[in-house]
């Protein structure tokens, strides 16, 4: 063991220096995967303007479906006041009775209208002749 122990306090510097070399190279070529302060901050500041720009983005469209939701309730609302089908059948329905009536009454209207142009030629048929024995 004690060999072991020499060998080591005379190689153990060397071995030292080489690994340290071994972990300089290593971090040589993962520096060059990773990027500069610079390039990060420059990355970061385009990140943050593209982050902005999806937050307008997003911000816009949460307003125009605030915009949608109120004309949707307003529509909704207007919806709610309409006759259903049924109430608009009971409505044709009544017209229709309405438009009937209205008929019988011009067709009474007509026939008293023909009465009355008789009773008119009986009151000028009379005038005439009480004028002509005058």
């Amino acid at each position: 063991m004690g060999e072991y122990v020499d060998i080591f306090y005379k190689v153990g510097g060397a071995l030292l220096v080489i690994g340290q070399l071994a972990f300089a190279w290593l971090l040589l070529k993962l520096s060059k995967e990773f990027i500069s302060r610079k390039e990060f901050a420059k990355y970061a500041e385009s990140m943050e303007t593209i982050i902005k720009g999806q937050t307008d983005r997003l911000n816009a469209h949460g307003e125009r479906l605030t915009q949608g939701d109120v004309r949707f309730n307003k529509i909704d609302a207007k919806m709610e006041t309409l006759p259903s089908a049924e109430q608009i059948s009971t409505l044709n329905i009544s017209l229709e009775r309405v438009v009937g009536d209205m008929k019988v009454g011009h067709e009474r209207l007509a026939g008293v209208a023909d009465q009355l142009k008789q009773v008119r030629n009986q009151v000028q048929i009379m005038d005439d002749h009480l004028r002509s024995q005058g």
